[in-house]
């Protein structure tokens, strides 16, 4: 019998431990802060997205909130409508300092995903493992290439990183939820665990090129009000894996990377010159004899104002992908296979963008 039952709304009791700080969400599920007890998890219903909702930032991310929203054509979509056409946007300004790209990758990486999806629509069960097996293989080998190529993009600081990250994210995914639709959850868990250590510490590294040696320069007064120390502060709370931080402490964080000249005054241009490839190409900025032109200052400030949505994404990302192991691993506590939660759907007749999945009472 399933361990879980399906309410309509959102319990007020988790609605409000997640106000008072002693429930907190990681990705698709709620926790206890203080035990780490997982007791409820989310996912989305396709209807609308569910970015606004239990404190998720507004950015969009490549997973969805729940493990089980996560198909196999749902993938392939995303590898060829918004990883793929990235890396081909970029390849040009890269191919200009001899640093070129391989999507060739992706062909392979999504023939493993096919593999997949064709393995678990067989009847008999050798064959729907052997061939599982086949794909998780192929999963591994995707995992070593982009690990590998985003390991060699981060000394080029290069735009290349996001889409390779986002690839990784997905290799682990995969991987992962091959096991589910095996029901080896335990195997699955750990593979979730291993993904996240290896995309987390790469993510922390792309984080800290974008937030650039001088991050206080999110804070230039171009960037108001749609960058404030609110933001920045959860990203540093992330960052610094500190919930307690606050914004006085961020402000006095960054107000440390200030760079004055003798008459106490920024130095917009310096900063400008130092931003990396991942955030804008230098050759993209306007420039005149006496340096950046206020057209390419606006440009600059436009796409600082991007990436600090680019950095909630992947922050979002990272929680979710860590939240899909926790909820699987809670999952299994309740003896509940994967197959049963996959069978759990909300009414046709439900608008909200999430459904809620809690541990059911004993009798």
């Amino acid at each position: 019998m399933v361990a879980l039952n399906l309410p309509v709304e959102a319990p007020v009791h988790i609605l409000a431990g997640l106000r008072n700080g002693s429930l907190e969400r990681i990705g698709g599920v709620v926790r206890e802060v203080d035990t780490k007890q997982v007791v409820m998890w989310l996912r989305d219903t396709g209807t609308t997205p569910a970015n606004t909702f239990l404190g998720m930032t507004t950015a969009a991310s490549l997973l969805y909130v729940g493990v089980a929203a996560v198909g196999f054509a749902v993938v392939i979509d995303k590898l060829n409508h918004n990883i793929e056409k990235t890396l081909q946007s970029i390849q040009a300004q890269l191919t200009k300092i001899d640093n070129k790209l391989d999507v060739g990758f992706y062909a392979n990486f999504r023939a493993a995903v096919d593999l997949a999806k064709n393995a678990f629509s067989m009847q008999q069960s050798g064959n729907r493992q052997a061939s599982a097996m086949a794909a998780i293989n192929r999963f591994l080998e995707a995992q070593h290439i982009y690990t590998d190529l985003i390991d060699q993009q981060m000394p080029y600081k290069s735009a290349a990183i996001a889409a390779y990250l986002q690839t990784l994210y997905l290799a682990y995914l995969m991987e992962a939820r091959c096991y589910l639709e095996l029901e080896e959850l335990e195997t699955a868990v750990k593979r979730f665990q291993f993904g996240y250590q290896e995309t987390h510490k790469r993510l922390r590294q792309y984080v800290d090129i974008l937030l650039t040696d001088k991050p206080i320069i999110y804070l230039h007064p171009k960037l108001s009000p749609e960058v404030d120390l609110t933001r920045l502060t959860r990203i540093f709370q992330w960052r610094n894996q500190a919930k307690d931080m606050n914004e006085n402490t961020t402000f006095e964080l960054l107000r440390k990377t200030l760079d004055l000249d003798a008459n106490y005054d920024v130095n917009i241009g310096y900063w400008i010159d130092a931003l990396p490839p991942a955030i804008i190409p230098q050759s993209d900025i306007e420039r005149n004899l006496f340096g950046v032109t206020t057209k390419g200052r606006d440009k600059v400030f436009s796409k600082l104002k991007e990436t600090i949505g680019h950095i909630e994404s992947f922050i979002e990302t990272d929680q979710r992908f860590l939240g899909y192991g926790l909820g699987v691993e809670a999952l299994q506590a309740q003896g509940v296979s994967f197959q049963e939660l996959q069978s759990l759907q909300p009414p046709q007749d439900s608008s909200a963008p999430v459904v809620y999945l809690l541990p059911a009472r004993e009798c």
